[in-house]
């Protein structure tokens, strides 16, 4: 019977340890995500300054909703690492909140980066304009 047991704490220090790795890679490539978005947020301001007298209102869409997405990808990034590297539950349901409210401002900064491409798409159809739509 001692045998089985062993075996059974093994296993489920092999889980806990695989679940701490797993979560560890989650969060990396979380933090990356935010790395890249701002990145394109750099890039889109940039943009925008070097056509300061062509910025339309989809111009200021995209760069207004990659910047959200931003905030949210930084927030999440945040809260999930936090949420690894904590043992006290109220923390964690805090830390997990903050990743949903995150999630969503992701998802409305590509809401608005959306609409901002609609209507850089509806210029480009009038020939009234030549842009990067990320």
């Amino acid at each position: 019977m001692g045998v089985s047991f062993e075996n059974s704490f093994d296993q489920k220090e092999k889980i806990k340890e695989m679940r701490t790795k797993l979560e560890k890679q989650v969060a990396v490539g979380i933090w990356l995500q935010f790395i890249g978005h701002f990145i394109e947020v750099l890039g889109l301001y940039e943009l925008l300054q070097l056509n300061e007298d062509l910025i339309s209102e989809g111009d200021v869409q995209i760069a207004s909703g990659s910047f959200i997405g931003t905030i949210g990808h930084l927030l999440e990034a945040i809260a999930v690492s936090s949420q690894i590297f904590t043992n006290d539950k109220n923390q964690k349901l805090n830390e997990q909140k903050l990743a949903v409210t995150g999630d969503s401002l992701v998802s409305l900064g590509a809401a608005i980066e959306v609409s901002g491409g609609l209507e850089i798409l509806k210029e480009e159809e009038t020939g009234h304009s030549t842009r990067l739509v990320p």
